[in-house]
């Protein structure tokens, strides 16, 4: 059941607050997008955003409202929606991430009407209107971030197969130290990565990472 949710976030398939018809269609969404630009890391952040907005969706969402989506998007802007796990509220950066989600899904699932998944309902118009109440006008200097090559180098000099691991490991997956190891953060990361979060299959590798909100779902393949 939900083959293309699990494939992504098995909690989403299994989240309790989200209705069986809005799991058809968030099964048939990343069903439709696995073929599309997004890529598998993207869709997995949008499984786990979905997760996250879950007890807040109480509509279909192949056709909501205007109301419904002004209010998950008041509930998203004035801190409605509960973290997971851990306490306090989504950075700015996260509430975007929410709005990049809702905005994915209804102009490239639902569409124009006559053209999406639902052809009465237009799914452009639906998110037209809304947007972050965010302030991230900080911008990230791309000098600054580490190159594959820096991060192998970093790598070699390693005294241990271990040490060198754990490097190419948390720099591909794009994680956290502390979501892989135990760290003095253990109240905002409780569960440190365990090898049954490692799943080998043919020859891909899945990797379920336990973050401070839920756990998200990965394929990489230089950390494999």
């Amino acid at each position: 059941t939900y083959k293309s949710i699990r494939h992504y976030n098995d909690n989403l398939a299994e989240n309790p607050n989200l209705s069986d018809h809005n799991k058809e269609v968030l099964n048939k969404f990343f069903q439709k997008m696995e073929g599309r630009e997004p890529g598998q890391s993207t869709l997995g952040d949008y499984a786990s955003r979905f997760n996250a907005l879950a007890p807040n969706i109480d509509f279909p969402l192949d056709n909501p409202s205007q109301d419904d989506i002004e209010i998950l998007a008041g509930d998203i802007n004035n801190d409605r929606v509960e973290r997971l796990r851990g306490s306090g509220n989504y950075s700015d950066h996260s509430k975007e991430k929410f709005f990049k989600t809702i905005k994915c899904f209804f102009n490239q699932f639902i569409k124009k009407p006559g053209q999406g998944y639902n052809a009465e309902a237009d799914g452009e118009r639906l998110v037209d209107d809304i947007s972050p109440d965010t302030n991230t006008a900080k911008e990230i200097d791309l000098e600054k971030i580490s190159t594959p090559e820096q991060v192998r180098k970093v790598a070699h000099e390693t005294n241990s197969l271990r040490d060198k691991c754990l490097i190419l490991f948390c720099w591909s997956l794009g994680c956290r130290p502390c979501e892989v190891f135990k760290t003095p953060d253990i109240q905002d990361y409780p569960e440190p990565l365990k090898w049954k979060d490692i799943q080998f299959k043919d020859r891909e590798m899945k990797v379920t990472i336990h973050g401070k909100t839920e756990g998200r779902t990965i394929r990489p393949r230089t950390a494999m």
